[in-house]
């Protein structure tokens, strides 16, 4: 099975950066394969469960990656924090 992963900055988007080659991505990955997303990190699709389960809520098919983040990304961002510098 393959999974698409999409990030980034949507092309049509009028956040879109000047560098949005840069900052988008998108890419089929078949299980073992990654992809590097400039300043943020890289996605590694360890595997997929094609498992349906109809009507159940979270019942469809799941993807599990392993993300390894960009030097100097922060993986969480505390607003409030940031307000009160």
């Amino acid at each position: 099975m393959t999974v698409t992963l999409q990030g980034g900055y949507p092309a049509d988007s009028v956040d879109t950066p000047d560098s949005s080659r840069v900052t988008s991505m998108s890419r089929d990955l078949e299980a073992g394969e990654c992809i590097d997303h400039p300043g943020v990190g890289a996605f590694t699709l360890m595997y997929v469960n094609p498992i349906v389960i109809p009507f159940a809520v979270g019942g469809g098919p799941t993807a599990t990656f392993q993300f390894v983040p960009a030097p100097g990304f922060i993986a969480y961002w505390d607003k409030e924090s940031e307000v009160n510098r």
